[in-house]
Protein backbone atom coordinates (compact mmCIF):
# COMPACT_ATOMS: atom_id res chain seq x y z
CA UNK A 1 0.00 0.00 0.00
CA UNK A 2 3.08 2.03 0.59
CA UNK A 3 3.58 2.70 -3.27
CA UNK A 4 0.61 5.68 -3.14
CA UNK A 5 1.77 7.42 -0.41
CA UNK A 6 4.63 9.00 -2.10
CA UNK A 7 3.60 11.09 -4.19
CA UNK A 8 1.14 13.15 -1.83
CA UNK A 9 4.14 13.24 0.62
CA UNK A 10 6.20 14.69 -2.71
CA UNK A 11 4.04 17.02 -3.05
CA UNK A 12 4.03 18.29 0.47
CA UNK A 13 0.88 16.84 1.50
CA UNK A 14 1.06 14.08 4.24
CA UNK A 15 -0.53 10.99 4.01
CA UNK A 16 -1.00 7.72 5.86
CA UNK A 17 -2.62 4.33 4.99
CA UNK A 18 -4.21 2.47 7.86
CA UNK A 19 -5.07 -1.68 7.47
CA UNK A 20 -8.19 -2.27 8.59
CA UNK A 21 -8.47 -6.02 7.80
CA UNK A 22 -7.67 -8.82 4.93
CA UNK A 23 -10.03 -10.07 2.44
CA UNK A 24 -10.69 -13.37 1.76
CA UNK A 25 -7.54 -13.93 -0.36
CA UNK A 26 -5.72 -12.58 3.04
CA UNK A 27 -4.66 -9.50 1.21
CA UNK A 28 -4.91 -6.44 3.49
CA UNK A 29 -7.40 -3.39 2.33
CA UNK A 30 -6.73 -0.34 3.65
CA UNK A 31 -7.94 3.36 4.08
CA UNK A 32 -5.20 6.27 2.73
CA UNK A 33 -5.88 9.72 4.42
CA UNK A 34 -4.20 12.53 2.71
CA UNK A 35 -4.67 15.87 4.49
CA UNK A 36 -3.49 19.62 3.65
CA UNK A 37 0.14 20.79 3.92
CA UNK A 38 1.48 21.31 7.68
CA UNK A 39 -1.80 19.07 8.73
CA UNK A 40 0.73 16.13 10.11
CA UNK A 41 -1.14 15.70 13.32
CA UNK A 42 -4.63 16.05 11.65
CA UNK A 43 -3.34 13.63 9.18
CA UNK A 44 -2.21 10.97 12.28
CA UNK A 45 -5.78 11.86 14.38
CA UNK A 46 -7.83 10.60 11.49
CA UNK A 47 -5.52 7.41 11.35
CA UNK A 48 -6.25 6.72 14.78
CA UNK A 49 -9.96 7.45 14.60
CA UNK A 50 -10.31 4.55 11.62
CA UNK A 51 -7.72 2.15 13.71
CA UNK A 52 -10.06 2.67 17.09
CA UNK A 53 -13.52 1.92 14.85
CA UNK A 54 -11.90 -1.00 13.31
CA UNK A 55 -10.19 -2.21 16.66
CA UNK A 56 -10.38 -6.00 17.50
CA UNK A 57 -11.32 -6.77 13.61
CA UNK A 58 -7.54 -6.41 12.63
CA UNK A 59 -4.55 -8.93 12.76
CA UNK A 60 -1.31 -7.72 12.79
CA UNK A 61 2.21 -9.32 12.41
CA UNK A 62 4.42 -11.39 15.28
CA UNK A 63 6.30 -8.27 15.00
CA UNK A 64 4.40 -4.87 14.54
CA UNK A 65 5.29 -1.42 16.24
CA UNK A 66 2.20 0.92 16.41
CA UNK A 67 3.60 4.04 15.01
CA UNK A 68 0.92 6.62 15.58
CA UNK A 69 0.98 5.51 19.21
CA UNK A 70 5.14 5.61 19.48
CA UNK A 71 4.75 9.01 17.71
CA UNK A 72 2.14 10.51 19.57
CA UNK A 73 4.00 10.25 22.92
CA UNK A 74 0.92 9.11 24.71
CA UNK A 75 0.82 5.50 25.91
CA UNK A 76 -2.61 4.02 24.68
CA UNK A 77 -1.75 0.90 26.89
CA UNK A 78 -4.46 -1.84 25.50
Amino acid sequence: MTRYIWPSNLMGFPSVTVTIKKNKDDLPIGIQVICRPFEDGKCLAIARKIEEHFEGQREHPEQWIDVIQESSGVNHAR
